[in-house]
């Protein structure tokens, strides 16, 4: 080769780099122990979590310890599939709309971490093929998130066959752990989403698997390693978020990062009277996060009282812990019957006949119309509904402390309010004109 096609392969690999470089720097990135956003500046990713939408569970729909195709199952047995299918659909369209994105920008939050079900790609029928209309569900919303500039985590929330037996997991009879068709499901399935969003850089890191339940800690490696390879065949550029076992609180299994560019993601709660052990939890995920030097963020945690809830703000905050980021649990919901007690964000007032509805879906088939309290399939249908309705952002109440609670990033910031590029600025907080202020 002459020394001019030297110089000039030279200059060609040096602005290749460039180039790469610059598009790395435009996504965000585990960069040592800090999440990072354009220009490889330091950003917090605050947000709150869309459950209820794609992923569904009674508590938040004024229902109980129903799994979603167990609620399924119960509006199917009380109007028949093709209005229960109707109404998942209208579900999709009406629970998060683009509505919903500007006023979570509005009020400040940076994020949007979005549970979904497989089932809303892919049919246990026809496996490894995969829902148009569930892409163009994705495909939206991240559309509204780059118009708003609300970054995404994508969070399957429910794995083939379920990766836990628990509601929230949406098991079926066969958990992930026990099969290896599901595990191979779910491989495949990280693999199509990170084909289709590698590109998206409003998309801030692909959340394997929620609060997974394995039979040790060595199945959910092997599980995760897995899936890394199949995403990083096509998709170098997002981050991956790894959650520990014993919902989402134990890492200790980890042996080291199990691939560039990851970060570690606990959940918090204090149920019941439970000892509080977030210092504790705080100490250890921070030890974990040290010794891999990978980043540490929390991305759920909430249903407790507004003093726990600014407490825990105030620890995530607290630049000694390290924390990179939190999202709130969740963004609306159907208050519980203890609403002091687990205060919520923004509430949706149910229906009554909605309320109804929900009485039946917790009892076992043959108890949901008892006699003399049956309702007709009509009624249902009408309740179901205003229950549509109901449930669109316009339509709700926002908790005013929560909300000033949760935005207020001002009482963090050391300099007083000043912020460098990339962390989160509160906004003026939108609110519907029916608030709770308690």
């Amino acid at each position: 080769m002459t020394t001019s096609r030297l110089v000039a392969s030279f200059i060609l690999s040096i602005l290749l780099i460039g180039v790469i470089t610059a598009a790395d720097a435009a996504f965000v990135r585990a960069e040592g122990q800090q999440i990072t956003g354009r220009d490889n500046k330091p950003v917090k990713l605050r947000g709150v979590l869309l459950e209820g939408w794609l992923f569904w569970h009674g508590l938040l729909w004024g229902g109980g310890f129903q799994s979603e195709t167990e609620m399924s199952a119960a509006l199917e047995d009380l109007v028949g599939a093709e209005h229960a299918h109707r109404f998942k659909r209208r579900v999709y369209e009406n629970f998060v709309t683009k509505r919903d994105i500007r006023m979570i920008a509005r009020m400040g939050f940076n994020t949007v971490r979005v549970p979904f079900n497989y089932r809303m790609l892919e049919s246990d029928a026809r496996p490894f093929e995969y829902k148009q209309e569930g892409w163009a569900l994705l495909d939206r919303l991240i559309e509204w998130c780059e118009r708003y500039g609300v970054y995404v985590v994508l969070d399957l929330h429910s794995a083939p066959g379920g990766q836990g037996r628990i509601f929230v997991a949406d098991p079926g009879k066969t958990l992930l752990w026990k099969s290896e068709k599901h595990k191979r499901r779910t491989v495949a399935l990280w693999k199509a989403i990170a084909a289709r969003y590698r590109d998206r850089e409003i998309v801030a890191g692909y959340d394997l698997l929620n609060e997974p339940h394995p039979p040790n800690g060595k199945a959910l490696v092997q599980m995760y390693r897995r899936i890394i390879r199949a995403i990083r065949k096509v998709d170098r550029n997002h981050m991956i978020i790894l959650e520990g076992g014993k919902f989402s609180t134990d890492f200790s299994f980890f042996p080291a990062p199990l691939t560039a560019n990851q970060s570690y993601c606990f959940h918090t709660y204090t149920f019941f009277p439970l000892p509080d052990k977030r210092a504790e939890q705080i100490e250890a995920i921070k030890r974990i996060g040290n010794k891999h030097n990978v980043p540490i963020w929390n991305c759920e945690f909430g249903a407790n009282t507004a003093e726990w809830i600014k407490e825990t703000v105030d620890v995530f905050e607290d630049p000694q812990n390290g924390v990179n980021g939190w999202i709130f649990w969740p963004w609306k919901r159907i208050p519980g019957k203890n609403s002091r007690r687990y205060r919520h964000l923004v509430e949706v007032q149910p229906p009554r006949r909605w309320v109804n509805i929900a009485k039946r879906m917790k009892r076992p088939a043959w108890r949901r119309n008892p006699f003399g309290r049956k309702m007709s399939q009509q009624e249902v249908l009408r309740g179901m509904e205003e229950f549509l309705d109901a449930m669109r952002i316009e339509n709700t109440r926002t908790d005013r402390k929560i909300a000033k609670i949760l935005t207020d990033f001002d009482r963090h910031t050391p300099d007083g309010g000043k912020r460098s590029r990339g962390q989160t600025r509160r906004r003026n907080v939108r609110r519907p004109d029916t608030s709770i202020d308690q």
